[in-house]
C-alpha cells in the first residue's frame, strides 16, 4: 500500500513517510541473511531467467528485514540480465533497486537506477513500465521540493495508467497527488484527491485502501484543525476496518481518534481510545505500535499536568522499543522523556536522557539541541552546587551555634543589629507598596483612556448605521415614517450624547436605548422582523450598571446578517436577560440564515467588515483587564433535526454592578 499510513504526529508529518514507491516488494521479511535451500538450488542451475527470478525473491523476502542484502541480491540479478542482454528485465531491476535505494534514503542513488530503468525502456520501446518510472521520479523531485515538476509527473502518471486502463495504477497517482499536497502542505486540495481515491477503492471493493484512504483525509482535516470531520473519517474508517476484520488498521483508527481528542481536550475519552488500541497490538504482537499508544496515553496525562504518570508511560514506551530492536522512532520519544523530567525538576535525570538522544541524534546533531544539553547539564550543576552551598551553610551555622553559647556579651549587639535590619525592611517594604499603588493607579487611568477611546470608535458607527437607515426611508419617499423614524432617532442621539462619557449607565437607560434601536430598524424592514425582550424578575434594572451600547452590535450583526435576508418567514429575535453567578448574562437569539449562508452571501456581495463588534470584543477585553474578570460574548450556531442552519445565539457575560 502506498498512501500514508496512520501517523500520530499530525503536525509535523516527516517526509520520508510520504514517499510511497510506484514499485514495492510484498510485504514479508526475511529475518535472516541464509539462502533458503530451494532458491539457492535455482541459483545453481545456471538458468539466468530463473536464477533472476530466484534473486528477485530474496530481494522481496529480505527487504523490510535486511534492506542493504535486499539491494545486494538485486544487483546480482542486474549482472546477469546485463551479462545476458535481457533489456526487458533489466528495466524492472532498475525500477526495484531505486526503490532499495528510496527505502535507505539514497535519493541520488535512486535518481540514477530511475533513469537507466528510463533510458533502456525508451530503447527497447516498452511503455508499461513508463507510468511506474515516471511516478517514482516525482517522489525524488517531491523529496527535494521541485513540487511544481513532481505534481507534472504524477499527472503525466495518471494519464499512462489511465490510457493503459490500469485502475490500481490510477489509485496510486491519485495518491501521490494526495501525499504531494499534504507535504506542500495544501490539506483541501489533498483531501481532493484522496476524496476520488477513496471513491475509486470502494468501486473495486478494496476495503484496505479505502481505509487507510479514510484516514489520510482524517489527518489532513486534523491538520486543518477541523477535528469533527477528522472524528468522521476515523469513526468510518474504524467500522469498515471492523467489518472486513483488519484489526490493525481499525487500532490504528481508534489511536488516531485519541489524538484529536487530546486536541480537543477531552482527554478522558482519549485515555480510553489509546488503551483499547494498545490491547489490540498487543493481541497482534505488533511491539512498535504498542509503544506508539504508550507514548499517546503518556502525551495525554501530561497535557493534564500528571507528569508523573506520564513520565512512567513514556518510560514503559521506550523499553517496548528497545525490546523490538527498532530504534527509528524512538528520538521523539526521548524528547518528551526530557521534557518529562525537567518539568519535574529533575535535571540529573533529563541531562542523562539528553545525552543519550544526542547520541542518538548525532547524524543530525545542530547548535539548537546542543544548547539545550548545556542548559540542562547547567541547570544540573547549579543543583549541585546550591546542595553543596546549602551543606557549607549548615556547617557554619552549627559552628557559630557553639561559638553563641561563650559569648554572651554580643547579645545586645545582635539585638540591636536585629532591630535596624526590620526598621530598613518596614521602610522598604512601606516604600515598595507606595510604588505599587502608583503603578495600579497608572494602569487604571490607561485603562479608562482606552474604554473611552473604544467607546468613541462606537458611538460614531452606531449613529452612522442609524443614519443609514433614514436615508433609505427618505429614499422611498414614506414622509410618514420618516418623521417617526426622526423622531425616534433624535431620542436616541441624544441618548448616546448624553451617556458618551460615561463609563456605565443603568441596565434601564441601556435597554430603552436597544429598544429604540429595535423599533428604528423594524420600521426600516417593514417589520419584516419581531422582538421580544425578557428580564429576571430578580433583576432591578436601576440599580444594575453596564457600559453603554455593549449589547447593541450583537442585534445589528443578527438583523442585518441573519434576518433581513431571511425568505419564507417572519424573523424573529429574543433578548433575554438573567443573573448568573456575579454576571449579568444576556442571550440574543434569532432564527434567521444562520453565519455559514451569511457568509457566503457576503462574499459574493462586499468586503465590509463589522467595525462595532471587532470595537466590542476589544472593549470586553479592556473591562476584564479593569475589573478582573471574565466578560466574553459566545456565538453559537443553532440547527434544525435535520441538520439545517436555525439561527444564531449569542451568549454575552457581563460583569454584575449594582449602584
Amino acid at each position: 500500500m502506498w498512501f500514508q499510513k496512520s501517523k500520530r504526529n499530525f503536525k509535523n508529518i516527516i517526509l520520508k513517510s510520504l514517499l510511497v514507491c510506484f514499485f514495492l516488494p510484498n510485504a514479508f521479511s526475511l529475518v535472516c541473511a541464509q539462502i533458503p535451500d530451494s532458491l539457492q538450488q535455482v541459483i545453481n542451475s545456471g538458468d539466468p531467467k530463473q536464477t533472476i527470478l530466484a534473486y528477485q525473491q530474496l530481494y522481496e523476502m529480505s527487504f523490510f528485514g535486511d534492506p542493504e542484502q535486499s539491494l545486494k541480491y538485486i544487483q546480482e540479478a542486474i549482472d546477469i540480465a546485463g551479462k545476458n542482454e535481457m533489456s526487458k528485465e533489466l528495466v524492472l531491476l532498475y525500477i526495484q533497486a531505486g526503490v532499495a535505494n528510496i527505502d535507505r534514503s539514497n535519493f541520488k542513488e535512486a535518481e540514477q537506477y530511475y533513469q537507466l530503468a528510463l533510458d533502456k525502456a525508451l530503447e527497447i520501446k516498452d511503455s508499461t513500465m513508463l507510468p511506474n518510472i515516471y511516478g517514482n521520479f516525482g517522489n525524488i523531485h517531491m523529496y527535494r521540493g521541485n513540487y511544481e515538476e513532481a505534481i507534472s509527473l504524477f499527472i503525466k502518471t495518471y494519464s499512462l495508467f489511465e490510457k493503459a486502463g490500469n485502475e490500481r495504477g490510477m489509485l496510486k497517482a491519485l495518491g501521490a497527488l494526495g501525499n504531494l499536497n499534504m507535504q506542500l502542505p495544501d490539506y483541501e486540495q489533498a483531501i481532493s484527491y484522496y476524496k476520488k481515491a477513496y471513491d475509486r477503492f470502494r468501486k473495486i471493493e478494496d476495503i484496505e485502501g479505502a481505509v487507510t484512504t479514510l484516514m489520510n483525509i482524517g489527518i489532513c482535516y486534523t491538520n486543518l484543525d477541523q477535528y469533527k470531520k477528522a472524528d468522521e473519517n476515523y469513526r468510518l474508517a474504524y467500522d469498515e476496518s471492523i467489518k472486513s476484520g483488519y484489526k490493525k488498521l481499525a487500532a490504528q483508527c481508534l489511536a488516531n481518534r485519541a489524538i484529536v481528542f487530546q486536541y480537543t481536550k477531552r482527554y478522558a475519552e482519549a485515555l480510553e481510545l489509546s488503551n483499547e488500541a494498545y490491547l489490540i497490538f498487543d493481541d497482534l504482537g505488533d511491539e512498535i505500535e504498542k509503544a506508539s499508544c504508550m507514548k499517546d496515553i503518556g502525551v495525554t496525562l501530561f497535557k493534564q499536568g500528571y507528569y508523573t504518570q506520564a513520565l512512567g508511560k513514556y518510560l514503559q514506551s521506550y523499553d517496548l522499543i528497545k525490546e523490538s530492536g527498532k530504534i527509528g522512532s524512538i528520538e521523539a520519544l526521548l524528547e518528551k522523556i526530557v521534557v518529562a523530567y525537567d518539568s519535574l525538576r529533575n535535571y540529573k535525570e533529563a541531562f542523562s536522557y539528553s545525552i543519550l538522544l544526542h547520541e542518538i541524534k548525532d547524524s543530525l546533531y545542530n547548535a539548537e539541541t546542543h544548547e539545550q544539553i548545556l542548559e540542562l547539564r547547567n541547570k544540573f550543576e547549579l543543583e549541585q552546587k546550591e546542595k553543596e552551598i546549602e551543606i557549607q551553610n549548615l556547617l557554619i551555622e552549627k559552628q557559630n551555634s557553639e561559638m553563641d553559647r561563650y559569648e554572651h556579651e554580643r547579645w545586645l549587639f545582635i539585638i540591636l543589629l536585629v532591630l535596624f535590619a526590620l526598621s530598613a525592611w518596614l521602610f522598604f517594604n512601606r516604600f515598595k507598596l507606595k510604588q505599587k499603588h502608583k503603578e495600579e493607579n497608572l494602569m487604571r487611568k490607561n485603562i479608562e483612556t482606552e474604554q473611552h477611546l473604544l467607546r468613541s470608535q462606537m458611538n460614531p458607527h452606531f449613529i452612522f448605521n442609524s443614519l443609514n437607515s433614514i436615508q433609505g426611508l427618505i429614499s422611498s419617499n414614506d414622509s410618514y415614517l420618516a418623521e417617526m423614524y426622526l423622531s425616534k432617532f433624535a431620542q436616541l442621539v441624544r441618548s448616546i450624547l448624553e451617556n458618551s462619557k460615561k463609563t456605565s449607565l443603568s441596565l434601564s437607560e441601556d435597554i430603552n436605548n436597544l429598544k429604540l434601536y429595535l423599533d428604528l430598524e423594524s420600521m426600516r424592514f417593514g417589520d419584516s422582523f419581531e422582538y421580544h425582550l425578557i428580564i429576571d424578575p430578580v433583576i432591578n434594572t436601576e440599580n444594575v450598571f453596564i457600559p453603554p451600547l455593549l449589547v447593541q452590535p450583537f442585534v445589528e450583526n443578527s438583523i442585518k446578517h441573519g434576518l433581513i435576508k431571511m425568505t419564507g418567514k417572519k424573523g424573529a429575535i429574543k433578548i433575554d436577560y438573567f443573573k448568573q453567578g456575579e454576571y449579568l448574562m444576556v442571550v440574543v437569539e434569532d432564527n434567521g440564515i444562520g453565519r455559514d449562508t451569511s457568509l457566503k452571501l457576503k462574499e459574493r456581495g462586499s468586503n465590509h467588515k463589522s467595525l462595532g463588534m471587532k470595537v466590542t470584543q476589544e472593549r470586553l477585553d479592556s473591562l476584564n483587564k479593569q475589573l478582573k474578570t471574565q466578560a466574553s460574548a459566545e456565538i453559537i450556531d443553532l440547527f434544525d433535526d435535520s441538520g439545517g442552519a436555525a439561527g444564531t445565539k449569542v451568549v454575552i457575560k457581563i460583569p454584575y454592578q449594582n449602584l
